[in-house]
């Protein structure tokens, strides 16, 4: 699994992500169980690409947003996933997520929608250009999501 530090700790192997969202999707219905399945499957989608060297354009065209997608477009409350800010303790001590702290679940949800259409049109428009290290964003796309369940768990 990428690396992702001491904040992590019980989610440090794909086996254990499972777990915790087949859990959580046990528990859910509807949009929320969409949701949680549709994570579930890109976290999986870039372990095997940080696992395996698998092609980044392809992996990256894989990536699924339409449960996302339609959320958004249908105002569903994402933070009946999970009340509440994020908190600095779930973060921990890593600056990347230093960021994030205070940030809802529905907030936390629309940037991973944003960055993975980002990365998406990256690919559609100059898939060749070194400027946008597309491995870097894929990898922190799958720690943002990874925070996320993090999250959603506390």
């Amino acid at each position: 699994m990428f690396e992702l530090g001491g904040i992590f700790k019980g989610i440090s192997t794909l086996a254990e992500v499972a777990a915790i969202l087949d859990s959580l999707i046990k528990g859910a219905t509807g949009t929320k169980r969409a949701l949680l399945i549709e994570l579930q499957s890109n976290i999986q989608l870039i372990d095997l690409y940080d696992a395996g060297d698998l092609p980044i354009d392809k992996v990256i065209a894989r990536l699924e947003t339409e449960h996302m997608q339609a959320a958004l477009q249908s105002s569903f409350n994402f933070n009946s996933l999970k009340k509440g800010q994020l908190q600095a303790t779930t973060a921990g001590d890593v600056p990347q997520f230093a960021l994030y702290v205070g940030w809802t679940t529905e907030e936390l949800f629309s940037s991973i929608y944003l960055k993975i259409k980002a990365l998406k049109t990256i690919v559609d428009i100059d898939t060749d250009n070194p400027k946008f290290r597309k491995n870097v964003r894929l990898i922190n796309i799958g720690k943002l999501m990874l925070l996320l369940l993090k999250h959603i768990r506390s």
